[in-house]
């Protein structure tokens, strides 16, 4: 699920919104790249990911969200989009800008 609030607003759920999986250099994901887009409510799914390191975003340039995610083989994964895991409240990579 996404989630996102301006300043004084309650978060909603954002969708349409494109999200990312980029493989970490020097990894044997390196050149693995999966995206999706959040449907109505927020929700947004990846499927046949290879297992490795990768970087979650929803961005190239300004991300609201950098997070360092691990996909195990054969096993699922949440990771909800929200204010408590956004930048800069988490930011796993912070030498990229």
């Amino acid at each position: 699920m996404v989630l996102w609030a301006e300043p004084g607003q309650l978060p909603t759920p954002q969708g349409r919104l494109q999200i990312f999986l980029h493989g970490l250099r020097n990894t044997p994901t390196a050149e693995r790249f999966y995206w999706v887009r959040s449907d109505e409510e927020g929700r947004y799914q990846f499927t046949r990911i290879v297992p490795g390191q990768y970087k979650l975003s929803d961005a190239i340039a300004r991300p609201k969200w950098r997070l360092k995610i691990v996909v195990e083989p054969g096993q699922e994964a949440l990771f909800d989009l929200t204010l408590d895991n956004a930048r800069p409240a988490r930011d796993d990579f912070p030498e990229d800008g």
